[in-house]
């Protein structure tokens, strides 16, 4: 096994763990959703307030969705940052592999 065999390795198991921690975070937002549908119905029921309900989940579907979005952007991050480093290892591997013709002709 190479070391680029085992850089790669080690990038797949970043990935794996990055998948995992995505799951959890969906998790925690079924959660939140659920912890924020009690509230509502809540205000629902004591205050009778529409207004100050809907003003509140206006807010957070806002956060809610920020977060999500750059929770997206980090992940396309790393994932275009992997495959930027995948395709360095492959160029790098092929220059290798024709530095000895090239320098032969060169002779």
């Amino acid at each position: 096994m190479t070391e680029y065999d085992r850089e790669i390795g080690a990038l797949s198991g970043k990935v794996e763990a990055l998948t995992d921690d995505i799951e959890e975070v969906k998790d925690d937002v079924k959660e939140l959703k659920g912890d924020m549908k009690r509230v509502l119905a809540y205000m629902d029921r004591e205050e009778g307030g529409r207004a100050a309900r809907d003003k509140l989940q206006a807010r957070w579907d806002r956060e809610a969705g920020a977060s999500v979005a750059n929770q997206h952007f980090q992940v396309e991050l790393t994932w275009t940052k992997i495959m930027a480093l995948a395709a360095m290892v492959g160029s790098l591997t092929g220059l290798i592999a024709l530095a000895p013709h090239f320098f032969f002709h060169m002779g």
